[in-house]
């Protein structure tokens, strides 16, 4: 066989043979395999990090390709750099995934069994930034001195022996022997797990009471007239399923010991409930209905915010696939045989639509995932109208006439942060600089002027008290929309943070990057408005204390709200002993005390509390030099605030008062006076993907014109809006 030597090789000139070496064959043999997969996990390689960086692997071929035909060069490729060939190493190329793509992250759900598979959290959770997970403070987690083991037909709980440790992590509840069932339960024990066995009338009718007063509002899943009509006269809006899944949520906002598995563990709360709604469950995915979408809306909620993760985004997952099936995304006067379908009936249709569609969006950005539910795959009308009330006696009234007004300023919210997330974190998100911050300058337009144009209910002034806790939610998520939008392009104190800097420059990269000047601009921007977006959470989270006393009853998007701004507060802020960094201090001290406040209620703030305060002690020491690693006012007693102490109000009210003028308010009128004249909010909400440059010249164009002659007065305005 020719050894492939040209002209000849040496074993046919010593045979005396013709040598049938062909050049173009190699006569080598086989490569080893250890080399071909080296080879092809260096392509691989690279062609991630051409994905990474949004390159159309395909078209750039062509293009240079093309390039090489101009040149006179036939097809042979341009030869890269030895910088570039040498490409990245395999821990750099993992920093860059962590850093812009996400991570999997093994047990932080807390979850005990220890062959959980890793998940996937992408760069909006704020999970990525968080230290490695210890174990939890004493303080916030209270553990039975022995295991609990719950039959699922009886209220109470009760102590097994340890041996029974090895069953807890199955999914179904382990049956109790009657050696060690106390003598006590056993002649209470129910025949079935019904709702009427499990609970009285009295606290049936709490923990509705408390669902609807504290989390309905905010999620907007139920008609609250409609649901109570329903269960009175068992019409086919209410089902078992459903009412143990409003019990359940309720249980969460309950300080009583009987609506708990275990009553020495709050996380516990709903418990029973929950795995009646699950055996319920089983049987009506046979034969879904409205009911049966409600119910998983519900149980993914309280899933994700028990801190089950991986079971919430199950439960979320098949709402969303049965409003699909059921056509909740195309509105009902569009479908046929929508004649015989009452006023109600498509109300309570675009209500649920919309309410899953926001749940969706905060899904999200709570674990950095991909939207599930695209505006695009819709087209639904906003809910309008009163909501449908009851003149029936003996019903509750309902504490606010109609959430409409809610759900359709958090819908369209939801719309402005869904292009959001798919133009600055999704996957295929573009890696040209220009292009982002055209959208960036469009998007935090139209953010803005949805927040102007908010009715009086839905907002909370810094004088008055707004009795609306969604009022609340719904301020906190804004602000948090704006720091998503703007940490893309926030840089970092330091390098040891896994979102440090993620706008550097390419000087590789043959698309149209920014100069020094403009970028460093674009630094100093993103991080004034990042700023500003903490401080107001921070603001929102005192007058919300100030009203309702603690965050004991407060809706569990709160959680991602006040890490972001603890996160981007930490970002911004060295924690030096001086003046200018007394705020930062102050508004970390008051993220720590409501983290700890929303851990009586859900689980994640327990992990959220514990983690941020180790940042914090870690930048205090680095800032001070060891000498100090607590925060002014963080030496109080842990149980502070169940008592409802508070930092002192005037020095933090002082240091968070808005430096702006009253001139503002009247420019920012007139701003969205014009915008809306120009269609510029609706065709943004509408505008696609690939529309952000028409966008962007079209916001700008309105921006300009209303502020050509106050340029002065704009970049002062830039600093606090």
């Amino acid at each position: 066989k020719c050894g492939g030597e040209k002209p000849a090789c040496t074993r046919c000139q010593r045979r005396g043979i013709e040598c049938a070496y062909a050049v173009d064959e190699d006569h080598h043999g086989t490569a080893p395999k250890s080399y071909v997969r080296l080879l092809q996990s260096r392509i691989h390689l690279l062609e991630q990090v051409l994905w990474l960086h949004s390159i159309d692997l395909d078209a750039s071929v062509a293009h240079l390709m093309a390039q090489s035909s101009r040149n006179g060069h036939g097809s042979d490729m341009p030869t890269m750099s030895s910088s570039v060939s040498a490409g990245i190493s395999s821990s750099e190329f993992d920093k860059l995934c962590y850093e812009f793509e996400g991570a999997l992250i093994l047990d932080d759900s807390g979850d005990i069994n220890c062959d959980a598979e890793a998940r996937y959290f992408g760069p909006t959770s704020g999970r990525l930034e968080l230290p490695v997970a210890q174990d939890e403070p004493e303080q916030l987690v209270k553990t039975p001195a022995k295991p609990f083991v719950r039959d699922i037909s009886m209220m109470n709980a009760y102590i097994v022996d340890d041996s029974l440790m090895q069953f807890q992590d199955l999914y179904l509840p382990v049956q109790p022997s009657p050696s060690i069932t106390p003598p006590s339960l056993t002649s209470r024990s129910p025949a079935a797990p019904t709702p009427e066995t499990l609970t009285s009338d009295e606290l049936q009718s709490h923990l509705v009471d408390l669902y609807f007063a504290w989390d309905n509002p905010w999620h907007n899943i139920l008609n609250e007239g409609r649901f109570r009509y329903a269960m009175k006269h068992n019409t086919k809006c209410f089902s078992l399923l459903l009412l143990n899944s409003v019990l359940a949520m309720g249980s969460r906002y309950s300080d009583r010991i009987d609506v708990r598995s275990d009553p020495a563990d709050g996380n516990t709360a709903g418990q029973p409930y929950l795995e009646v709604a699950e055996k319920l469950i089983q049987k009506e995915l046979h034969h879904p209905r409205m009911a049966t979408v409600q119910s998983l809306a519900i149980m993914g909620v309280l899933y994700a915010a028990m801190g089950r993760d991986a079971c919430g985004y199950l439960h979320q997952g098949m709402a969303n696939r049965l409003a699909l099936d059921m056509g909740l995304n195309i509105d009902p006067i569009t479908l046929t045989g929508s004649q015989i379908m009452s006023d109600e009936d498509a109300h309570s249709r675009r209500q649920l639509y919309w309410a899953l569609y926001c749940l969706d969006k905060q899904s999200a950005i709570y674990t950095g995932r991909v939207c599930t539910m695209l505006d695009s795959q819709a087209c639904v009308n906003y809910p309008s109208g009163p909501e449908l009330e009851t003149s029936l006696p003996n019903l509750k009234e309902p504490a606010f006439k109609s959430h409409t007004p809610l759900l359709r300023a958090l819908s369209t919210l939801s719309q402005m942060l869904e292009k959001v997330l798919l133009h600055l974190y999704s996957p295929r998100r573009s890696n040209q600089q220009p292009k982002r911050i055209a959208f960036f300058d469009c998007s935090r337009l139209a953010m803005r002027t949805w927040y102007y144009a908010l009715p009086a209910e839905l907002k909370v002034e810094r004088t008055g008290n707004n009795n609306y806790p969604a009022a609340y939610m719904l301020g906190m998520l804004y602000h948090t929309s704006v720091i998503l939008l703007a940490k893309p392009f926030l840089k970092a104190l330091d390098s040891t943070n896994p979102t440090t800097d993620n706008f550097q420059a390419n000087t590789s990269s043959p698309l149209p990057q920014l100069s020094d000047q403009e970028r460093e601009a674009m630094h100093l921007k993103a991080k004034v408005i990042c700023d500003e977006a903490a401080r107001e959470i921070c603001v929102l989270g005192a007058k919300y204390r100030k009203v309702f006393g603690s965050f004991r009853k407060c809706p569990p998007t709160a959680n991602h709200s006040i890490l972001q701004a603890a996160l981007v507060t930490l970002q911004i802020h060295t924690l030096a002993d001086d003046q200018a960094n007394k705020r930062g201090k102050l508004s970390l001290e008051n993220y720590l005390k409501t983290l700890k406040e929303l851990s009586q209620s859900w689980s994640p703030p327990r992990r959220y509390w514990s983690s941020v305060s180790r940042l914090v002690q870690a930048r205090l020491s680095a800032a001070t030099g060891g000498a100090s690693t607590a925060l002014p006012h963080a030496t109080e007693d842990a149980n502070a605030t169940q008592h409802g102490e508070r930092i002192p109000g005037n020095e933090f009210m002082a240091a968070h008062e808005p430096s702006y003028n009253g001139d503002d308010a009247e420019m920012i009128q007139s701003w969205i006076g014009a915008f809306y004249e120009e269609g510029g909010f609706e065709a943004y909400l509408n505008s696609g993907s690939g529309d952000t440059a028409d966008d962007h010249h079209m916001f700008m164009d309105v921006l300009h014109e209303m502020g050509r002659e106050s340029n002065t007065t704009d970049s002062s305005r830039d600093n606090h809006l």
